[in-house]
């Protein structure tokens, strides 16, 4: 069981420690430090962005960050705390997202072409691969 409740600016400190986890397990080339990602996580709460938090009783087990565009919901960070990996609280905090606050719209998300555990992740919840961006 999970429970799944939108982040508030109390939630913004951890999210971004989980951002900067994020980042670290993902192989991303970001260098911010958490206190530049707590300021750009600050920013993007107060315009376009919604977040949620997951819970495993009363630990935090991961979070989402999404923006609802015309066509899609694009999910910009999808992150489980590595003691929660591989317990299927992802997927129960994918589902309950999903049915919680995106009612059936495309979703589109990025993941990074060495992160292969990501991509298995997200093909298991039912994501296909649509086009490759490219840069030199």
């Amino acid at each position: 069981m999970v429970d799944v409740t939108s982040a508030t600016d109390s939630h913004i400190k951890v999210i971004a420690h989980m951002n900067q986890q994020l980042i670290i397990d993902e192989g991303h080339r970001n260098t911010m430090s958490s206190t530049e990602l707590e300021h750009r996580m600050s920013g993007w709460l107060a315009t376009d962005y919604q977040a949620a938090v997951f819970y495993d009783k009363k630990n935090i087990a991961g979070y989402c960050l999404w923006k609802e565009e015309v066509q899609h919901i694009y999910i910009r960070q999808f992150f489980i705390c590595r003691s929660y990996r591989q317990t299927g609280i992802g997927k129960t905090a994918f589902n309950t997202v999903k049915s919680t606050y995106w009612n059936n719209k495309r979703l589109r998300l990025d993941v990074l072409v060495t992160n292969h555990r990501a991509k298995l992740f997200w093909q298991s919840v039912g994501f296909k691969d649509y086009c490759t961006t490219m840069e030199m």
